[in-house]
C-alpha cells in the first residue's frame, strides 16, 4: 500500500512537473507571437463592417499549425447605454491578403474582412491579435490597440421595389404560382373581376428589418389607355406568396372591365420605401354581368341556372341547358326571348359591382324623367359626379337598380341612395326598397 501511494504521488509531481513546463513554453510563444498594430475600420453597414490589419507575420517553411486572427469588438447601443461585445476567428490560410514589400526588404500583408453579428446604430471599436495552435495547444498573442470609432448605419425603411412589377393575366395566374411551394391559389368567391396579380422581385435592401407587407398605387386609364384619374392607395392587398426572391401580391376591390396601372413599395416596421417604376396597363375581367360572351351562370333554388350577361342576353340563350333566371342590365330587350326549344325564361335587371371601392367626387342630384322607369333628365349634370336618388320617388317607383344603371349610362362615378318617407318605412323588402335584382 506503501508503494503504491508514492507511485501515485510521484505521478502527480511528474504531471505538475509538466504543467509548469508546459505553461511556460505558451507563455514564452504568446510573448513571441508578434503584436499587431491597431486595425483600422472601414465602411459600416447595419449589421457589419470591414476591418483592416497588417502583419509582417510568417510561418515557417513546413509549419503545419493553425494561424489566425481574432478580431475583438466593443461597442454601444443606439440608446448609448446597452453595451455589445463580440470576436470572430479568421484563419490566415483562408485569407487572401495584398501583399507588399516595405524599404526594410519585409513582407507586409494586408488583411481586410468583414466583421458581423453587429447591432444598428452603434459605436464600435476593434482590436486584433494573431493565435497560433488550436485546442489546449493553442496561444494567442498580447492584444493591439483598439481602433478608431465607427458606427454602423441605421434601421430604414426598405428600398424601392427596381425589378419589373408585371401583371399577371387571369388565366395564367396557377401556372405561373405553380412553381411556388403551397396549394393551388383559389381566389375569394366573386373577386375574379376585381382583382390582379402582380409579380416583382423585393426590394435589394430590406431596411435591416423583415418586410411586413407592400402597399399599392393604383391608377384607372380609359379604354384608350388614357390615363382619367390620379394614383390612390389600393383598398386592399395580401400577399399571396413570397419565396425565393419572388413576390406575388393580390390588388382587390378593383372595378370590373377597367384598366390600370400600377406601382408597389415594400413596408418594414419603420415605414414604407420608395414607390416603383408604373407597371403596364392591365385590365380586370368585365364580370359576369358584362360579358355577354362568357356564359356565367349560377344555380338558383329549384334546379337551372342564372344567366348573366348585357344587354338582351340573347346571345346567351342556349349556352346552358334550360336557365330559369336571365339577369342582365336591360329587361326590356330581353323580354319574350325564348329557348331554342321554345320555353320562356324569366329575365331580371341587376347590376353587379365589386365589393368595395372608393370613389371622390361632386354630388350632383338626380332629376328622374316622371313616368320614364328610371330615366335622367339632367344627364350633363350626373355625369362624372356622384349621383343622389331617392329610394321612393314619386307615384311611380322605380326599382333602385334600374336607378343605378340610369346613373351609369349617364356616366356618374357612383351612387348615393336617399330615404325618403314612405312604403319602405315598414321595413318592406322588394326590389323598390333594397339593392338586388328587378323581378318586376
Amino acid at each position: 500500500e506503501r508503494r503504491r501511494r508514492e507511485r501515485k504521488n510521484k505521478k502527480k509531481k511528474n504531471f505538475a512537473s509538466w504543467q509548469a513546463a508546459n505553461a511556460f513554453d505558451q507563455k514564452v510563444m504568446e510573448l513571441t507571437l508578434p503584436t499587431l498594430k491597431p486595425p483600422e475600420p472601414g465602411e459600416a453597414g447595419r449589421r457589419n463592417a470591414t476591418v483592416a490589419w497588417r502583419t509582417t507575420f510568417e510561418k515557417r517553411e513546413g509549419d503545419s499549425g493553425k494561424v489566425a486572427f481574432e478580431v475583438e469588438w466593443e461597442g454601444k447601443g443606439k440608446d448609448g447605454e446597452t453595451e455589445t461585445k463580440g470576436m470572430q476567428s479568421f484563419d490566415m490560410s483562408a485569407l487572401k491578403p495584398s501583399v507588399v514589400t516595405s524599404p526594410t526588404s519585409h513582407v507586409v500583408r494586408t488583411f481586410t474582412e468583414t466583421v458581423t453579428e453587429l447591432l444598428p446604430s452603434s459605436l464600435y471599436h476593434f482590436t486584433v491579435r494573431l493565435c497560433y495552435g488550436s485546442g489546449e495547444d493553442k496561444v494567442c498573442g498580447i492584444r493591439s490597440g483598439s481602433s478608431t470609432l465607427v458606427k454602423t448605419k441605421p434601421e430604414s425603411a426598405p428600398f424601392a421595389v427596381t425589378s419589373n412589377v408585371t401583371p399577371i393575366e387571369p388565366s395564367r395566374w396557377n401556372e405561373e404560382l405553380a412553381s411556388f411551394e403551397g396549394e393551388t391559389f383559389v381566389p375569394k368567391h366573386g373577386t375574379d373581376a376585381t382583382l390582379v396579380l402582380l409579380k416583382f422581385s423585393p426590394p435589394d435592401d430590406d431596411g435591416g428589418l423583415p418586410i411586413d407587407a407592400y402597399d399599392v398605387l393604383v391608377r384607372h386609364a380609359d379604354d384608350h389607355g388614357k390615363f382619367d384619374g390620379d394614383w390612390a392607395a389600393a383598398d386592399e392587398v395580401d400577399v399571396i406568396k413570397n419565396e425565393e426572391g419572388r413576390v406575388v401580391v393580390g390588388v382587390h376591390h378593383l372595378l370590373p372591365g377597367s384598366t390600370y396601372s400600377f406601382r408597389v413599395a415594400a413596408v418594414n416596421s419603420v415605414g414604407a420605401g420608395p414607390w416603383s417604376a408604373d407597371s403596364p396597363l392591365a385590365s380586370t375581367s368585365k364580370g359576369h354581368s358584362s360579358d355577354a360572351s362568357d356564359g356565367g351562370h349560377d344555380h338558383v333554388p329549384g334546379g337551372g341556372h342564372v344567366l348573366h350577361g348585357r344587354g338582351s342576353g340573347s346571345r346567351l340563350l342556349g349556352k346552358t341547358n334550360d336557365p330559369k333566371v336571365l339577369v342582365v342590365d336591360d329587361v326590356e330587350g330581353a323580354v319574350g326571348q325564348t329557348m331554342p326549344g321554345g320555353s320562356k325564361v324569366d329575365a331580371w335587371a341587376a347590376h353587379w359591382s365589386p365589393k368595395g371601392f372608393k370613389s371622390s367626387g361632386e354630388y350632383a342630384a338626380v332629376e328622374e324623367v316622371e313616368g320614364g322607369g328610371g330615366a335622367i333628365q339632367n344627364k350633363e349634370e350626373v355625369n362624372g359626379r356622384i349621383a343622389v336618388v331617392k329610394r321612393l320617388g314619386g307615384p311611380n317607383p322605380v326599382p333602385i337598380v334600374r336607378k343605378v344603371l340610369a346613373c351609369q349610362r349617364a356616366g356618374a362615378v357612383a351612387v348615393v341612395v336617399v330615404d325618403k318617407t314612405g312604403r319602405c318605412d315598414g321595413g318592406s323588402f322588394d326590389q323598390y326598397c333594397v339593392y338586388g335584382a328587378d323581378r318586376g
